[in-house]
């Protein structure tokens, strides 16, 4: 028995670039592609959304390239050492090779079989996935100890909030930070990782400042529809900018050599 992922190449800008949409105003097409194959009596065509196929990523399930079993070129060590092409190629073959693993685990090679038996690995692996986040946020276990105070205001938000406060996705260069920058440093890509999550960090806390202090008064609900409202501008503004990207590229062989001089 042989799996092969056909749909090559479809996450490589990470597991949160979706690569693309079909509904909002506009659809988002640069992703798409069209693949083939030749399919011969008894194969089986699988197809999963990303909550599965996200989670038969190496990455996503916190496995080192040297614990992959992936044949690694010369000289790299570690996902982050691989270029795009090759990160792709190794977590290809690693996805390919897990999915077999569940495949021959199933009771038959129906289909009802192979669907119920990749389900179920994947809820074990996002079961295994939250115990662990779990373990991350207990303060007692990591060493971590926070003094309560009268008036306080802990504020816990998720990844639509946190990731639309991150000055790179912001769109602001480090040169407009405000923060100091060391010699020999022009933009975010050339701090080392401690440097860049200690700035970004210090970005994200004054901007939520700036944002809590637009409020008339520092309640719970004042703040939380504050911060919403602040996000939900920066997400229009983030969506007109990438509908006008994609308008852009949609149009630029109809564009005339003046029109193109002027965009650029």
């Amino acid at each position: 028995m042989e799996v092969k992922e056909l749909t090559v190449s479809d996450r490589t800008g990470g597991v949160r670039d979706a690569g693309g949409h079909l509904g909002g105003k506009e659809p988002d097409l640069k992703n798409m592609a069209y693949h083939c194959c030749l399919a011969n009596e008894g194969d089986l065509f699988i197809a999963v959304s990303d909550g599965v196929h996200d989670n038969l990523d190496p990455e996503v399930l916190k496995c080192s390239l040297a614990e992959s079993g992936c044949k690694k070129p010369p000289n790299v060590s570690t996902w982050a050492d691989c270029t795009p092409e090759v990160k792709n190629e190794l977590k290809r073959q690693f996805k390919e090779d897990k999915l077999l693993e569940i495949i021959e685990s199933a009771d038959d090679t129906s289909p009802y079989s192979i669907t119920n038996a990749i389900l179920k690995a994947v809820e074990e692996i996002t079961m295994n996935i939250e115990k662990h986040m779990k373990k991350v946020q207990d303060y007692k276990e990591i060493g971590i100890k926070w003094e309560k105070r009268k008036g306080d205001l802990f504020i816990a938000v998720s990844d639509g909030v946190h990731d639309n406060l991150d000055p790179e996705v912001l769109k602001c260069p480090l040169s407009e930070s405000g923060f100091e920058i060391p010699d020999g440093v022009e933009d975010w890509e050339d701090l080392n990782t401690i440097e860049k999550n200690e700035k970004k960090r210090r970005f994200k806390e004054e901007k939520l400042l700036e944002i809590i202090e637009s409020v008339n008064e520092v309640s719970p609900r004042a703040v939380t529809d504050a911060i919403i409202s602040e996000i939900e501008e920066i997400t229009r503004a983030q969506r007109k900018g990438y509908e006008e990207g994609s308008r852009l590229q949609r149009d630029w062989d109809k564009m005339g050599e003046e029109e193109r001089n002027k965009l650029n």
